[in-house]
């Protein structure tokens, strides 16, 4: 038996930091800031079952996983030597990678089941990202390729 299966997920975070450290014995270091995120993913897998019972069936899947993302902020750093800087920054960032999970399904009504896996994920990256403040301006191009875990993922499903 296999299955192919379409998932997409969101993700927002709107975060604040406040933050003081110490640098060196004498330096002081203050950080507000603020930011908001908004990410977009979409993946396809094409899952094939190693092991059924008619309850319950083990699996291994692939396929790839393709994603968005932007977030915006604004931020005040204040140095002990009197040097304040505030300003904002953005990124955007782009990835496109390959997903492999292994899971175990548990078929508990005919039309529905709860599954469990668990995956790694191999990735390009690429993030470009500006900071402007009153007392300098950044621009950022990162490329990388990664692999990741996925944590453990648990599921309902319902068949029509």
């Amino acid at each position: 038996r296999s299955a192919l299966r379409l998932g997409i997920s969101l993700s927002f975070d709107d975060s604040n930091v406040d933050k003081e450290a110490i640098v060196g014995d004498t330096l002081n270091y203050y950080e507000n800031s603020k930011t908001n995120s908004v990410g977009f993913s979409i993946t396809a897998q094409y899952l094939n079952y190693l092991v059924r019972t008619d309850e319950v069936g083990f699996y291994l899947g692939t396929g790839p996983t393709f994603g968005f993302g932007n977030s915006e902020g604004e931020f005040e750093l204040e140095i002990s030597d009197s040097t304040v800087q505030k300003g904002s920054g953005s990124a955007d960032n782009f990835t496109i990678g390959l997903d492999v999970i292994a899971g175990v399904e548990w078929s508990f009504h005919k039309d529905m089941t709860l599954s469990a896996e668990y995956g790694i994920k191999f990735y390009y990256l690429h993030q470009t990202s500006t900071s402007e403040s009153n007392l300098r301006k950044e621009e950022r191009t990162l490329e990388s390729f990664r692999l990741t875990y996925n944590y453990i993922n648990f599921g309902i499903s319902v068949y029509f």
